[in-house]
C-alpha cells in the first residue's frame, strides 16, 4: 500500500457510505452530496452526517469538508437525524 492509497481509502470509505445512504433513499449520489436544501434530500444527507460520524469516527468538521458544509451545519443535521430516529421517523 503506497502513501496515496492511505489517503485515499478514507474518501473511498466515505463515497461508499454515501452511495449505501442514496440508495437506500432512492437518490443518486450527486443529489445527495449536492446543494439543493428540499426535505426529500436534506434528511438522507443529515442521515449520511451521521453514520460518517458513528462508522467512520469522522469529526463534524472533517464530515463538513467532504461535503462542502460548514462544522456546525453537519453538528445541526446529526442531531436532527439522530431525534428522528430516536422517534421512529427516520
Amino acid at each position: 500500500m503506497t502513501p496515496a492509497d492511505t489517503v485515499q481509502m478514507p474518501r473511498r470509505r466515505f463515497q461508499a457510505l454515501a452511495e449505501e445512504v442514496a440508495e437506500a433513499y432512492g437518490i443518486s449520489p450527486a443529489e445527495l452530496l449536492g446543494e439543493d436544501r428540499s426535505r426529500h434530500l436534506s434528511h438522507p444527507r443529515q442521515h449520511l452526517y451521521a453514520l460518517a460520524q458513528e462508522r467512520l469516527g469522522w469529526s463534524t468538521t472533517r464530515i463538513g469538508a467532504a461535503v462542502g458544509r460548514d462544522h456546525s451545519t453537519v453538528h445541526y443535521g446529526i442531531r436532527r437525524a439522530r431525534e428522528r430516529i430516536a422517534r421512529g421517523d427516520a
